[in-house]
């Protein structure tokens, strides 16, 4: 195991792929891009030369995060 990501292992986290992200926040492909060269949504996880995912802790607090901001509104 390497030592740096133990952290991350220890953690109750997994690494999703795009089309479980699009279903989750909702966003075009198009969409999802931009936000994360925005800062606006989170960045993903490279997994190999051409793969990358996304942690799915981190897409379902971007979510919560809108449902807040939602709420707080009300």
């Amino acid at each position: 195991m390497y030592p740096e990501t133990q952290e991350v292992v220890s953690t109750q986290c997994r690494v999703i792929r795009i089309r479980e992200v699009l279903k989750i926040c909702g966003l075009s492909r198009a969409t999802l891009y931009k936000s994360i060269k925005m800062a606006e949504f989170p960045a993903s996880v490279q997994l190999s030369q051409r793969s990358v995912g996304w942690l799915y802790d981190e897409v379902i607090a971007w979510v919560n995060a809108r449902v807040k901001r939602r709420d707080s509104k009300q």
